[in-house]
């Protein structure tokens, strides 16, 4: 690997950008813990593995279902 090159990418414009939305987009979705999903813009799900897969099933569904009679 050359760190130069590693080094200049990383400190790029394109990567501060997109390291800067991603904090604008944690914040705004008020991230304290990991693993945390967002779901349609909407729905911020956490807590154990399987409680939130469960509960980020049924929101995700939801989601489809509210953009679909958006779409309507």
């Amino acid at each position: 690997m050359n760190v130069a090159k590693f080094t200049a990418a990383f400190h790029s414009f394109g990567v501060n950008t997109s390291l800067g939305q991603s904090e604008a987009t944690a914040i705004s979705y008020q991230v304290a813990s990991i693993p945390t999903l967002a779901i349609g813009g909407k729905y911020v799900v956490t807590g154990n593995h399987e409680a939130m897969l469960a509960v980020s099933d049924e929101l995700i569904a939801k989601a489809r279902a509210e953009d679909n009679k958006i779409r309507k």
